[in-house]
């Protein structure tokens, strides 16, 4: 897969259950790379003059300069495990752009795991469990998993409160959980109770990410409700994602930072590190099971 010698240095420096060099992070080189290998000859939601192939799939447009199978077979079982939310069907009520001062794969880490979480969203903690999760089994080109919301909370929202309704179409077990789905390589579904927040990733150079975000609404429940509660409480979330990405830019820019090892609830992130590894060195990483991890 790869001839480039930017990548090539990188896998020869990574070292099983441990987070990437900082090279992964900083390089102009490797980023060029990951561009055209990673996300040009991938499904991604971005609008790209070069693209060859262009469809709809989950209510948004999809694009990809490579021959691929379509959307739905590319991200596998994505589609399925989505499909109780009728994403096709909910409008937006808010979107938001900012510019991230960090790599996109340390967005996408932060996202894949809530090792973090206790110190670095106080709200969140407050209304969601942020340990005793459960990693999804993907069949695609995606990775997430689930987590509980606590017994006080009704939703994600800075209280815990929210409207006595859920998507109609939800499993038993889903109108209590939030479930959290990266399709790879850039976007965030995250899916509540009761509404649906999307994150979008627009890699611009190695140290700098603009990150789109859009909070999506049954027709329904907008009729009956301000959408404010959720759009404070993701506003709030993303800012402090943010400012820790952005911290952990400056420290692998640091020439003295050495790649640390994961933790035990990082499997998700362990599996994301493992395929960018591979990319690099030319291989593939076979899927296999998530293990499930037991209740804290």
């Amino acid at each position: 897969m790869t001839a480039d010698p930017a990548p090539r240095a990188v896998a020869a420096s990574l070292l099983p259950g441990r987070a990437l060099p900082g090279a992964a992070y900083t390089g102009a080189d490797l980023f060029a790379w990951e561009m055209e290998m990673l996300w040009n000859r991938a499904w991604t939601p971005l609008d790209r003059g070069g693209a060859r192939h262009r469809a709809h799939w989950l209510g948004r447009a999809w694009s990809t300069t490579a021959d691929l199978p379509a959307p739905a077979t590319w991200f596998g079982n994505l589609g399925e495990l989505l499909s109780g939310y009728d994403l096709p069907a909910l409008t937006p009520v808010e979107t938001r752009c900012d510019e991230v001062a960090a790599n996109w794969k340390l967005i996408m880490e932060n996202y894949l795991e809530c090792y973090h979480c206790a110190t670095t969203h106080p709200e969140l903690s407050q209304v969601q469990r942020t340990r005793g999760g459960e990693d999804f089994v993907a069949t695609g080109n995606w990775l997430g998993g689930v987590l509980e919301l606590r017994n006080t909370a009704r939703t994600m929202s800075l209280d815990g409160s929210g409207p006595d309704w859920s998507f109609p179409g939800l499993a038993e077990d889903a109108v209590r959980q939030v479930r959290y789905h990266a399709a790879l390589p850039g976007l965030f579904v995250t899916a509540m109770p009761d509404y649906v927040v999307v994150h979008r990733l627009e890699p611009l150079t190695a140290a700098a990410t603009r990150v789109v975000c859009t909070w999506l609404f049954h027709p329904d429940l907008l009729a009956a409700c301000d959408p404010g509660y959720a759009v404070d409480f993701w506003g709030t979330t993303n800012a402090q994602d943010y400012a820790a990405c952005e911290s952990v830019q400056r420290g692998v820019s640091n020439r003295r930072y050495v790649p640390g090892p994961l933790g035990t609830e990082e499997s998700a992130l362990q599996r994301f590190l493992e395929e960018i590894g591979a990319a690099y060195a030319g291989t593939a990483v076979a899927r296999r099971p998530a293990p499930a991890r037991a209740a804290a």
